[in-house]
Formats: C-alpha cells, sequence, structure tokens
C-alpha cells in the first residue's frame, strides 16, 4: 500500500502551489505550507541576504584598502594589476548591492503576505 503524502510533508513553497496530496488539507489545490511558514522562512532568508551582503561589503573594503595601500609600496610595472584587482572588486561592490536589493524585495513581499494574511483572517 502506497502512503499518501500530506502537503506537510512536502517540502515547504510557496501557498497555492500544488503539492501533489490528494485531498490535502486545504481542499483541492493543497499549499505545501501554510503562509506563517512561508513569511518565517522568507524573513529568515532576508536576514541572511543582508548579512551575507554587509559581510560582503566588509570584505570588499578591505581588499580596496589593501590594493590603495600596495599601490603606493609597489613598483610601477603592478599599477594594471592592482586596477584589475580594484575594478573587481567594484563589480563586488555592485553584487552586494544587488543582494541588499533582494533582500528589501523579500521583506517587501513578506509585508505583503503579512497584509494579506490579515486581511483574509480579520
Amino acid at each position: 500500500m502506497q502512503e499518501r503524502k500530506s502537503c506537510l510533508d512536502s517540502q515547504a513553497s510557496l501557498p497555492g502551489e500544488e503539492c501533489g496530496a490528494k485531498n490535502g488539507p486545504h481542499g483541492k489545490t493543497c499549499s505545501r505550507a501554510d503562509t506563517g511558514e512561508v513569511i518565517e522562512v522568507r524573513a529568515k532568508r532576508a536576514k541572511l541576504i543582508e548579512e551575507i551582503s554587509y559581510q560582503l561589503t566588509d570584505l570588499i573594503t578591505i581588499i580596496s584598502g589593501r590594493v590603495e595601500i600596495l599601490n603606493e609600496r609597489v613598483p610601477g610595472i603592478f599599477v594594471e594589476d592592482l586596477q584589475a584587482i580594484r575594478k573587481a572588486a567594484m563589480k563586488g561592490v555592485e553584487f552586494s548591492k544587488q543582494l541588499r536589493l533582494a533582500a528589501l524585495a523579500c521583506r517587501r513581499e513578506i509585508g505583503g503576505m503579512h497584509d494579506s494574511v490579515g486581511k483574509c483572517l480579520g
């Protein structure tokens, strides 16, 4: 006999996505996780993204500072290499900004989800 999966046995995903469970506890389109769980998971992801972006920014700042120091100390033949390092660091700054924007988008989405849950429950 094959065991039937419930919605809670499936991996957590967005509300409204089908988990494949027949006649699940949420009806025909059974959600893999309830909205509260999804909000909690997304909030944790947003926080992790923010933390990583700040750590990345700190590392890039250190690298850029060391490049500036080396630029003053090393022979001129290495200037081109140091400029390449600085250019790569600036790309890293852009990636860090993108991470922060992604975290902000997550937080906005969480806020919207939280508001819609309140409207449904209220």
